[in-house]
């Protein structure tokens, strides 16, 4: 490829209507959109054309995030998904509510109070142990819990807006410090930049603190789906997550999709998990495991020179986890939830050297060959697909250099 995919256009059929919040130099504040091809139909604009829209909270739809609609629920997504098929079917978007994406600016659809970004794929566990820690095995919890941790939120940006390289601290030689032969510590622009492919779920109905859910029933809080970059520090995790997790190597950036693709939209595109062999506690447990999701996902990585690689392609389907059974098992713990929080699957990979969803997995230990990580200056673009017609469009940063080159060593 000799440059990024731009238009997305057939993502966005009439099976799909996702909700994002756009401004345009006509609609100039930001407020609640859908999308048709490459049509941003705005909303607020269509209500009067629409007597089912009528009945929902006024004004809801000129807000700049979609917290407040997310928390309706699904029935009154179904409600504003179906009013809009039925005017494009009929040809009866008014002609001021429409606008050439082009014409847009995607703005983030959510304001998100919570995020915890979770680990479901096995292969992915695997190859990062073997990456991080030259032990190539699963968490002890593997298989009764999902395993994750709790997510930076100030640092969520909208697709297209740039990541800096973080600054941090980690050993100069990770493997030797942990056979105790060289625990030498730098402070500086972190050497191995990373991207994870994930996706992440949008919670809408809130769970109020104190109550749990099951997975069977966990569905109902959920508004959609999009796509998630968590920009990884490595040399930063792998000093730092021993004994706690990660912090300041997750914390440079968060990149989100814009189109919040609806829990319905993707009801046609449900497969049967991985399965358990044994037997899961009731809250996790399900009467019919038929809650995966069948979506491609791809990497993009563009260089300096606008060379264009494709550095992955994944199913979603290999996820161990639904997404039903994440908001069963932390809402266990009686946290609650509010609309716009995020819950994200971690990276998304296959047993396959071309369907590795980060580059961690690329870097295992000698003789495997590494390729390294990611240099300033390169875009790291995600998309994502299901059908014709039904996809993400896509999920897209640039790397920019640390802003400050110092180093401190230790002694």
């Amino acid at each position: 490829m000799t440059s990024l995919q731009s238009d997305f256009g057939s993502h966005f059929g009439i099976e799909n209507i996702p909700f994002g919040i756009a401004s345009s130099d006509k609609h100039n504040h930001p407020q609640a959109v859908t999308r048709i091809e490459n049509n941003v139909v705005f909303l607020a604009d269509i209500v009067q054309s629409a007597s089912d829209l009528q009945s929902l909270p006024g004004g809801i739809f000129s807000q700049p995030t979609l917290n407040t609609f997310a928390a309706l629920g699904r029935p009154a997504h179904r409600l504003v998904r179906s009013a809009v098929q039925k005017l494009v079917k009929e040809n009866k978007l008014p002609e001021n509510s429409t606008e050439d994406i082009t014409k847009c600016q995607m703005h983030l659809p959510v304001s998100v109070a919570d995020f915890t970004d979770f680990s479901c794929s096995e292969y992915h566990n695997l190859n990062a142990g073997l990456a991080a820690m030259g032990r190539k095995g699963l968490p002890p919890s593997w298989g009764f819990i999902p395993p994750g941790y709790a997510g930076r939120c100030s640092s969520i940006k909208i697709s297209g807006t740039p990541v800096r390289r973080p600054i941090g601290q980690f050993w100069e030689d990770n493997m030797a410090a942990m056979r105790g032969e060289n625990k030498k510590i730098i402070y500086g622009p972190s050497r191995r930049m990373d991207y994870e492919m994930e996706l992440s779920a949008v919670i809408g109905k809130p769970l109020p603190y104190g109550q749990t859910v099951t997975a069977e029933n966990a569905g109902e809080h959920i508004f959609g789906f999009v796509m998630l970059n968590d920009w990884s520090a490595r040399d930063i995790q792998i000093l730092e997550m021993i004994p706690l997790g990660p912090l300041n190597s997750k914390n440079s950036g968060t990149t989100l999709s814009p189109w919040i693709i609806t829990y319905d939209a993707l009801e046609p595109f449900r497969v049967n998990g991985p399965g358990w062999k044994h037997t899961l506690p009731p809250h996790l447990a399900v009467e019919k495991d038929d809650r995966g999701l069948s979506i491609d996902l791809s990497v993009y990585v563009q260089s300096t020179d606008n060379d264009v690689t494709r550095a992955c392609v994944a199913n979603s389907k290999v996820l161990a986890w639904s997404f039903e059974q994440l908001l069963a098992h932390q809402a266990s713990a009686g946290c609650g939830f509010q609309a716009g929080d995020l819950l994200a699957c971690g990276t998304v990979s296959e047993d396959s050297d071309d369907a590795r969803g980060c580059m961690l997995e690329h870097n295992l230990p000698p003789p495997a060959v590494q390729r390294g990580y990611l240099a300033d200056g390169v875009v790291v673009q995600f998309t994502g697909r299901c059908s014709e017609g039904v996809g993400f469009g896509d999920c897209r940063a640039e790397l920019l250099p640390a802003i400050s080159t110092e180093t401190w060593t230790s002694e």
